[in-house]
């Protein structure tokens, strides 16, 4: 364990407990708040790929957290997650469980872990944040917390965040000690050793206008393939139109290239462009996105929530070695009986030399029940072509919060 992880919990626990205790003894002061938060994810998900037997995962991912603060100046969290599963060899857990062995992989592993631990304190603009976290930029392209999995992704971390409403600029800056992925500690990457920085500043120059700017410089010890540097700018905004029709649009790019204690060498760049048209009840949108490739190694996104990208039936949550175009439509509609719908249709290829890798329809239906209980229904259906196999995932789940 690094060094930095053994202080950040000797520091943190503490500091967390006699929080907690503080916030016991001063009930009754109204500066003094405390929230629990719960969630209750009971999932069934069926998962089909060529040359491999049929998953079909029924587990329960519970997020049970505590939050106290002091007014807006100081605050301390803890949250535990669990993932439990009716019968934990109906599918491959990631290559965890040797009953699971031939079927298709599903990545909820059976866990219990301390998901986040942190305090942190507020001084005019500034935030500082010590210890186990979630962090999420932007879309969550680059750095996410892959939240739709069971057991997301956090980080031990250093963070301070600048906000200045006023001039619309925002500025985050991150130290990376640890990253704990959906994998969990069992898994073999399941914890990375980071000495990793994570630079992110937007300014909303316009109503219409952000600008985002962003360096990221990961190193780690026991993934080295991962360890790169990426710089980036993009551009986004909503523009009104007429009436009720709003014209939405995204551009960016980025650069990376190999860093810090990686054995590869490589210089690969990135595109996203997208325009669409949004009304309060729908929207549809057409995008490109090129994750290039040199020297047969691919574009990296190791921290991102890549089950957002490129199709949900995480075909491509690492980049081919000959890169990776996507042609993407996506509609949304509000519906009847408080229904909303999303579709989206991908077409897949290389970005260098340009074979086609298939292609993908992603399908969505989600309903409130009640104030506190929501249903979703989710399909993906992947075509490959070439050696790329053919994927059906289908997922049915409802949610409880508190």
């Amino acid at each position: 364990m690094p060094l930095y992880s053994k202080r950040l919990k000797s520091v943190v626990l503490p500091l967390l407990v006699g929080t907690l205790a503080l916030s016991s003894a001063r009930g009754q002061s109204t500066h003094w708040a405390g929230q629990l938060n719960l969630k209750v994810t009971a999932r069934y998900e069926s998962a089909e790929q060529t040359g491999l037997k049929t998953a079909n995962a029924l587990t329960a991912g519970t997020d049970l957290g505590y939050t106290v603060s002091y007014g807006d100046t100081f605050k301390a969290s803890a949250q535990l997650e669990n993932t439990t599963a009716l019968d934990a060899d109906s599918y491959n857990q990631a290559g965890l469980n040797p009953g699971g062995a031939g079927k298709t992989v599903i990545a909820d592993p059976e866990i219990t872990e301390l998901n986040q631990l942190w305090i942190s304190a507020k001084f005019d603009a500034a935030t500082a944040k010590l210890g186990r976290q979630v962090i999420i930029h932007d879309n969550a392209r680059f750095i996410g917390n892959v939240g739709w999995r069971q057991n997301m992704q956090s980080f031990d971390a250093a963070r301070l965040s600048i906000a200045a409403p006023d001039s619309g600029l925002t500025f985050d800056y991150a130290y990376l000690t640890k990253i704990l992925r959906i994998f969990g500690r069992d898994h073999a990457q399941g914890e990375w050793d980071s000495d990793s920085h994570l630079f992110n500043a937007s300014w909303k120059a316009r109503p219409d206008l952000t600008v985002t700017a962003y360096a990221y410089f990961l190193e780690f010890d026991n993934a080295a393939a991962n360890s790169t540097a990426t710089t980036g700018i993009a551009l986004t905004g909503k523009r009104p139109l007429y009436d009720d029709f709003n014209l939405v649009y995204r551009a960016e790019f980025a650069t990376q290239t190999d860093s810090g204690n990686t054995p590869t060498n490589f210089d690969a760049d990135y595109w996203c462009f997208e325009a669409g048209l949004a009304t309060a009840q729908f929207s549809i949108t057409l995008g490109y996105e090129d994750l290039g490739a040199d020297h047969g190694i691919g574009f990296k996104t190791p921290l991102a929530t890549a089950h957002a990208f490129n199709g949900w039936a995480d075909r491509f949550l690492s980049t081919p070695a000959t890169g990776l175009a996507d042609a993407y439509l996506k509609a949304t509609a509000k519906l009847p009986a408080k229904l909303s719908a999303t579709a989206v249709y991908h077409d897949f290829s290389a970005s260098d030399g340009g074979a086609d890798f298939g292609s993908e329809i992603d399908l969505t239906l989600a309903r409130p029940l009640t104030p506190r209980v929501s249903a979703l229904a989710k399909l993906a259906d992947f075509h490959g072509a070439g050696p790329q196999p053919d994927v059906t995932k289908f997922w049915l789940q409802a949610v409880f919060t508190y």
